[in-house]
């Protein structure tokens, strides 16, 4: 995220940037020693209305590209209702790699480190997305 005198920047993987007026109401990271990855929540409400919710997903590996989403939501339920069903498994790389003569026990190995990235992909939102989450509902305890 960009800030400037006038508009916060959030980047996006893939798409272009939004830009817009807001203040940044709630944010976390789970960002620590240790994991192969991490995520970053903020939550922006914007002056005129509706909110933008920011996701970044880091990688230490270089082989794993970072992942920035961020998508815009006309009230708090819709923000609850982005981050209570993100799913994480589409801010890792599937990169299993297969060919006719791959055994059983290779494909096996290969579904485990996808598993464990996974678990702990998961892990590591929920760090992050629990507080954010928790704040909203303070803020608007109808939702």
């Amino acid at each position: 995220m960009t800030i400037s005198s006038d508009y916060t920047v959030v980047k996006r993987s893939g798409k272009p940037p939004l830009r817009f007026h807001g203040e940044e109401l709630a944010s976390e990271t789970s960002h620590r020693l240790g994991p192969e990855l991490w995520f970053e929540v903020a939550v922006h409400r914007r002056p005129k209305g509706g909110y933008v919710v920011e996701v970044k997903c880091f990688q230490k590996s270089a082989q794993h590209p970072d992942r920035f989403v961020g998508v815009q939501c006309n009230n708090v339920a819709e923000v609850l209702a982005f981050l209570e069903g993100y799913d994480v498994g589409d801010d890792l790389a599937c990169d299993i790699s297969t060919t006719a003569n791959s055994s059983t026990a290779q494909l096996a190995l290969e579904e485990l480190e996808l598993r464990r990235r996974m678990a702990i992909a998961q892990r590591e939102f929920a760090v992050a997305a629990t507080p954010v989450l928790e704040e909203l509902v303070e803020l608007d305890p109808a939702h």
